[in-house]
């Protein structure tokens, strides 16, 4: 298989442009010199020398700002979360029992002939029953 074709040259980014806060003039050793000398002078003739010494030995200084500025962004930060327990509270009262299951009762004995006396009185007017126990 022939070989593929090298991948197109990547640009570098231009670099952003610098953001000027301060320029420093640095005085040279001359300039001084000649302040100093030019209160002999005439008016004229010293403001066209300082033109000229400013001209000539004017060095500047260009001093960058950084661009980081401090800013809130909010961002998850993973809190500890305390583990949940059951929690019961004691209070004044009855403890809880659960439901007995009771037996039935046994059933009742069938009556013996001997413990009842049956009393059956008849006479015009009705007939009454009386049952006794002994």
């Amino acid at each position: 298989p022939p070989p593929s074709p090298p991948p197109p040259p990547v640009a570098a980014p231009e670099p952003a442009p610098i953001e000027v806060i301060a320029v420093d003039v640095e005085p040279s050793v001359r300039s001084s010199k000649s302040s100093r000398h030019s209160h002999s002078r005439s008016r004229s003739s010293r403001r066209g020398s300082r033109d000229r010494d400013r001209e000539r030995d004017v060095r500047e200084v260009y001093v960058e700002r950084e661009k980081l500025v401090p800013v809130r962004v909010p961002y998850p930060v993973p809190v500890p979360v305390e583990p949940r327990y059951e929690t019961f509270r004691y209070v004044e009262g009855r403890r809880y029992s659960p439901p007995r299951m009771l037996p039935p009762p046994p059933p009742p004995p069938p009556p013996a002939e001997e413990e009842r006396m049956r009393v059956t009185i008849s006479d015009r007017r009705r007939e009454r029953e009386y049952n006794y126990r002994r």
